[in-house]
């Protein structure tokens, strides 16, 4: 079940960075679980981690990294993209609320895949605007409204 999960919400992920044509994507089409990569509009390299925990009674956290190669993401492209993406999330038609820890990390060593790879987050939750790098429901509800999967949902 999680395993699916993850990939459901990995494509919710590229799904946001392409609508805008922000697709920084890795050559050699879709992967498994956690480390999709594919070609976008930019052409330069990204890989996309992604997690989903169970909540337990409360509400999930979706984690998800977007790691862009080097110079991918420098230009002042990653703020909108996190936005984006973490609104992506939030609207995600399986679950709401959800909590969001969403980033942008540049690759600065190395192929993305080898161990040991190094990266520089261009950007985290508190870059776009929120107390800390795990954004709470309320606050993506003051931020983007409801969750598009429960529109009468209020904190």
């Amino acid at each position: 079940r999680g395993g699916g999960r993850a990939q459901r919400f990995e494509d919710i992920v590229w799904s946001a960075i392409d609508e805008a044509g922000a697709g920084p994507r890795a050559p050699g089409g879709g992967a498994g679980v956690g480390g999709g990569k594919r070609r976008g509009a930019r052409g330069g390299a990204a890989r996309v981690l992604v997690e989903v925990g169970e909540g337990f009674g409360r509400p999930s956290l979706v984690s998800a990294d977007i790691i862009v190669a080097d110079g991918g993401g420098g230009d002042g492209g990653a703020i909108p993209m996190l936005d984006r993406v973490t609104r992506a999330l939030w609207d995600n038609p399986e679950m709401a609320p959800v909590n969001v820890r969403a980033r942008v990390l540049q690759s600065t060593g190395g192929e993305l895949e080898e161990p040991g790879a190094q990266s520089e987050c261009l950007a985290d939750m508190t870059t776009i605007g929120f107390a800390d790098e795990i954004a709470r429901p309320d606050e993506l509800f003051a931020r983007y409204g409801a969750p598009a999967s429960d529109p009468a949902w209020r904190p």
